[in-house]
């Protein structure tokens, strides 16, 4: 009977220090799923603004009055930025393109190729799309090959 009042607290401190451990795994298991979770949510934002990005440049590529201002444009920049807003997951997602003529129209390459053409122009896409309340961002740069067709002469 001795040896069982010795050890009466024994018990209670390797509880203790079991139930401890315990505790300390389970909070590092919610830790990492916390993290996983917030992993997740940001690659899912880069997908967004990455396909928003690329909507927003093939809505822009296909804008011949777009392509037809950066090609007649002095300077090499257009101006005017297309925007796009569109709603996702309760956030908008922010787009924009900037179009740039990257080099002189080449009025050369197409000699010989057909009578209808008159340059080919290198244009670049520049676009760029966010999320609001948040730091997901894309910027995509696509480069097209724009021909020309020649004036109209008038008699």
């Amino acid at each position: 009977m001795n040896n069982f009042k010795k050890n009466k607290g024994a018990v209670m401190v390797m509880s203790l220090s079991v139930l401890l451990i315990l505790t300390m795994l389970a909070v590092s298991s919610m830790n990492s799923s916390m993290l996983e979770e917030r992993m997740a949510s940001n690659a899912q934002s880069k997908s967004i603004t990455f396909q928003a990005t690329e909507s927003a440049i093939s809505t822009t590529a296909s804008n011949k009055t777009t392509l037809d201002a950066a090609v007649l444009a002095t300077i090499n920049v257009v101006s005017s930025t297309d925007s796009y807003n569109k709603p996702t997951f309760g956030s908008n997602v922010d787009s924009s393109v900037k179009v740039t003529r990257t080099s002189v129209c080449n009025k050369q390459l197409l000699q010989g190729f057909s009578y209808r053409f008159g340059a080919i122009c290198n244009i670049e896409l520049d676009g760029l799309s966010k999320i609001d309340g948040t730091g997901a961002s894309t910027n995509n740069i696509q480069g097209i090959a724009y021909i020309v067709p020649k004036q109209q002469q008038h008699q």
